[in-house]
């Protein structure tokens, strides 16, 4: 097993958020440095093969629902006491001013 990238499992924890345990971790090295030992591997493994790139993990498309392509709202369809011209008004939830 080659050394454990303590940085970049610092770097990892800080991104999410999370504090762990001395021995998680080093069970969280021990997963990095096996992770990129794999990836090293399927690296040595296609070096030298023209793979063309990957841009689909499945070969068809994905289309939508004929009903769902276009939906718009009419804004006649609103009752007149929330309108103000072209604008619908709308309840104040609160937040930033």
């Amino acid at each position: 097993m080659s050394e454990c990238r303590v940085d970049l499992v610092e770097r990892l924890l800080s991104l999410a958020r999370l504090k762990v345990s001395r021995e998680e971790f080093m069970v969280l090295c021990r997963d990095v440095d096996r992770i990129s030992s794999y990836l090293r591997q399927v690296g040595e493994a296609v070096r030298g093969i023209n793979l063309p790139p990957l841009y689909h993990v499945w070969e068809e498309e994905g289309t939508l629902k004929e009903e769902s392509v276009e939906r718009r709202v009419d804004i006649e369809d609103f009752v007149p006491e929330v309108l103000e011209g072209r604008w619908v008004r709308v309840p104040w939830r609160g937040g930033r001013s």
